[in-house]
């Protein structure tokens, strides 16, 4: 195909943009979790990162979120599937949440009298404060409620209750006919502390062994 100079310079500009800047296409992207802990640190780290494809002989890769857990702050980070596990956190579904915002800026800025709505700026301002509202009353009422239960929570309860979030997940997933089913069983579960390292507490490698020799 013959195409225009400056088309071309456009479709190399478009392409250079598609593997130099941090966007991955929805069907090329994976993601990484990766949680431990060096020599100097008392608490394990967890790094989560965005891969694509490679580029130039490079990966491409970029950090989405990184959490470092204290002395007394828990911190419960779920993944891909999320939206079950912050439902628990936050008291909400995170798409109702959204629903709620959008509605509230189109309910409050709409001129009864002519049935128009009011200036775009204005929609945008009042759907801010509804969501300011709305985290702030979510942080108090529940999050920060259900960190400072989780922080005080033995290691194994903190294995136990992973276990339970996650198998909560995967019986809504299955439970919802609108949604693809990509969290089930076998669970894997491991602690991670400075003392003893990196434990299995239950994972379906083990499993036929441990049964072998509860059965001896």
């Amino acid at each position: 195909m013959k195409l225009p100079r400056s088309l071309k310079s456009d479709l190399r500009k478009t392409v250079s943009f598609m593997y130099g800047k941090q966007w991955f296409h929805p069907a090329d992207e994976s993601g990484v979790v990766i949680a431990g802990m060096g020599e100097s640190e008392p608490f394990p780290a967890v790094f989560q990162y965005r891969i694509g494809t490679i580029a130039a002989g490079k990966l491409r890769y970029a950090k989405v979120e990184e959490a470092r857990v204290g002395p007394a702050d828990a911190v419960v980070l779920p993944f891909a599937q999320r939206e079950t596990i912050d439902m628990i956190i936050n008291g909400i579904h995170p798409q109702l949440r959204t629903t709620l915002i959008d509605d509230c800026g189109r309910w409050t800025t709409r001129n009864v009298k002519n049935g128009k709505t009011k200036s775009p700026d204005l929609n945008k301002k009042k759907k801010q404060e509804f969501s300011n509202y709305l985290r702030e009353k979510i942080l108090n009422r529940y999050d920060s409620p259900f960190m400072e239960a989780v922080s005080a929570l033995p290691r194994q309860d903190l294995a136990k209750m992973a276990e339970a979030l996650v198998n909560l997940t995967a019986f809504l997933m299955r439970m919802t006919a609108d949604q693809q089913e990509t969290v089930g069983r076998p669970i894997d579960v491991a602690l991670l502390s400075k003392c003893d390292g990196f434990i299995w507490i239950k994972h379906k490698d083990l499993l036929p062994q441990a049964m072998h020799t509860a059965a001896l």
